[in-house]
């Protein structure tokens, strides 16, 4: 199999996690730790001092020596759905958390909210 369709299988495994903000559950956080965890990043939850909310996953990828610190943010928690009645695609339904298919086109729920954080840590380690 390509990188590529590696890269396409692993971002579609994390897109199907259904993890949404203020929903989040303690499997949800293990789900999104495993699939890193699969690729060498070991992620530690950080709880909220408070204990509400969810809590932020923390980890680090070494750079070569002497390469400057780069920090990066993003989110693993999601949106609410919605009503999924209107999840379509050119007349297409489609379901929360099931990235769909369309010829050239890859449908992913969320994907502006969690794919800049995978692109990041997916890029910066060899498959």
């Amino acid at each position: 199999m390509s990188s590529r369709h590696d890269r396409l299988e692993l971002l579609d495994r994390y897109l199907r996690i259904p993890s949404i903000s203020r929903q989040v559950t303690p499997e949800m956080i293990e789900a999104v730790r495993d699939l890193w965890h699969g690729l060498g990043l070991e992620l530690t939850p950080l709880a909220p001092e408070d204990g509400r909310g969810t809590p932020a996953l923390y980890g680090e990828l070494p750079g070569p020596a002497g390469a400057p610190t780069l920090l990066l943010y993003g989110h693993y928690d999601v949106q609410p759905t919605g009503d999924p009645a209107r999840w379509k695609w050119q007349g297409v339904t489609c379901e929360p958390f099931v990235p769909a298919y369309f010829l050239e086109h890859y449908v992913l729920r969320h994907f502006y909210r969690q794919s800049a954080l995978y692109a990041a840590i997916v890029s910066s380690r060899p498959m």
